[in-house]
């Protein structure tokens, strides 16, 4: 292998020593604030520099040509989603792309059983390239599907209503800008959704702010209602969300300080009312119906988390049922009647299982060191998914050399069983993942993951060299 030849000639970046910005009254010098204005010549000249001694030293770098197709095979693998049970007892929808498909096809499969052929709802690879599904929701009964197509790269959706049977869009057309995935209502006859105004209902400048939830109701000539957030001028900077309970009876609606903090109502659909469950905004705020109860999970009074319980006549009474821990608790799934915890432990996930009032049953054995949560617009969401009243719990899952995952998990024999496990040209049994120790300069902790083959002997880490207090020295097989 050829040796890196050093000194390497680097781009100078201009200092300009009277570059900075104020911030609440006070000013940060930044000498390099110039290479923020990414359209400028000489930012544009700088990168293009930069560009250029990165790939004249990647070119000397000998196998990179197979590197690159050995990563580019292992991109390339098969999606699907959790089913998603909307209409008659069987029917469910999901999402599913190919090895090679670049985007995500929204399906429907009418009945359960190896002989249900799936069928394409929504493909948006055959949109023009530069329209995007961003969310697609069916309605309960259904008929329906609520989608937000986007075009030119962002996520500024709009919402679209297609008829399943006769596979025509409908001309509804739901107020406001950047639509957010909207929550049915229970007899299928509209929902509700998040947005911005419409254009001149804000001053100019206040598009983008002012976010709200809105109702919208099928066919109807009347513009959507207005039933939360963006009405005074302490709230145009937030944006809000909306969700519909697993029961049919509510609305999860939530205004949010970006994702530092959220304050959370229901809406109870059958008269209107708003009902306070987290009404300042201090915390964040998860929160589930289950029965005659909410699932609060929090961060209030305890910034690892915690799992509350309050009863929906009194849903500001909070019980703890789940304390702090010495592992975050990063999400909570009530799923098939009992409460899938998912927390986070020195950088990989743990799924524990417990019963409605808390107490601890047992842990979900993962398939290997990994993940299984995902980050959204909201934050962390849970990759256990299922319905309360119902009997199968999904549980999604990555590693370092397992793709994006599907499994089914059996409580009552507690297995969990592959759904889908997309073939990336690697076989996952063959390595394994390891956490290992070492110590930083100031004696800090810290881990790291080895993954190995199986044949392979184990790696430990030892000290660093004489001088180099906690820095981690080769190797060794023990």
């Amino acid at each position: 292998m050829k040796e890196l030849r050093l000194p390497i000639d680097l781009p100078a970046a201009r200092k300009d020593p009277d570059s900075g910005y104020t911030v609440h009254g006070r000013r940060f010098q930044d000498p390099y604030a110039w290479l923020e204005r990414i359209d400028d010549a000489e930012t544009a000249t700088w990168i293009a520099a930069q560009e250029a001694v990165t790939r004249a030293v990647l070119a000397e770098v000998p196998g990179r040509d197979r590197l690159r197709a050995e990563a580019s095979r292992a991109s390339r693998y098969a999606r699907m989603s959790p089913p998603i049970p909307a209409g008659p007892p069987g029917q469910e929808f999901f999402w599913q792309a190919g090895a090679d498909d670049e985007k995500l096809a929204f399906m429907l499969r009418r009945c359960t059983g190896a002989a249900a052929l799936p069928e394409t709802v929504l493909d948006p690879s055959a949109w023009a390239s530069e329209e995007a599904l961003v969310f697609a929701v069916p309605s309960p009964d259904g008929h329906l599907v609520a989608f937000g197509k986007s075009v030119g790269g962002t996520h500024d959706a709009v919402i679209h209503v297609l008829d399943i049977v006769s596979r025509q869009v409908l001309p509804d057309r739901p107020r406001g800008s950047g639509h957010s995935a909207p929550a049915w209502l229970p007899d299928s006859s509209g929902f509700l959704y998040a947005a911005c105004p419409e254009p001149g209902e804000v001053p100019p400048g206040e598009e983008a702010l002012w976010h709200a939830v809105y109702e919208h109701r099928l066919g109807s000539q009347k513009p959507a209602r207005r039933i939360f957030g963006g009405r005074h001028d302490h709230e145009k900077e937030y944006w809000c969300s909306v969700k519909a309970s697993e029961c049919g009876r509510f609305a999860v609606l939530s205004m949010w300080d970006y994702v530092h903090a959220n304050t959370v109502h229901l809406l109870r659909l059958a008269d209107g009312e708003l009902i306070p469950v987290a009404p300042v905004m201090r915390s964040l705020n998860q929160v589930q119906v289950i029965d005659d109860s909410l699932l609060i999970h929090t961060d209030l009074d305890a910034p690892r988390g915690r799992l509350c319980l309050a009863p929906l006549t009194e849903p500001t009474a909070w019980r703890t049922l789940i304390p702090e821990g010495p592992d975050t608790l990063q999400t909570v799934a009530g799923v098939g009647g009992r409460l899938y915890a998912v927390h986070t432990h020195a950088a990989s996930h743990r799924v524990r299982i417990h019963a409605a009032d808390g107490t601890h049953l047992r842990d979900l054995e993962l398939p290997a060191l990994g993940s299984v949560n995902r980050n959204e617009g909201e934050g962390v969401v849970s990759g256990v998914s299922g319905r309360w009243d119902g009997d199968e719990v999904w549980v999604s899952f990555t590693s370092y050399v397992q793709p994006p995952s599907l499994y089914r998990y059996d409580y009552a024999a507690d297995r969990l069983s592959p759904y889908h496990a997309p073939d990336a040209g690697l076989d996952a049994s063959a390595f394994i993942t390891e956490q290992v120790w070492y110590e930083s300069p100031d004696g800090t902790p810290v881990s790291m993951f080895v993954v190995r083959h199986k044949d392979r002997r184990k790696f430990t880490v030892g000290p660093g060299p004489r001088g180099l207090g906690g820095r981690v020295r080769p190797f060794r097989s023990s």
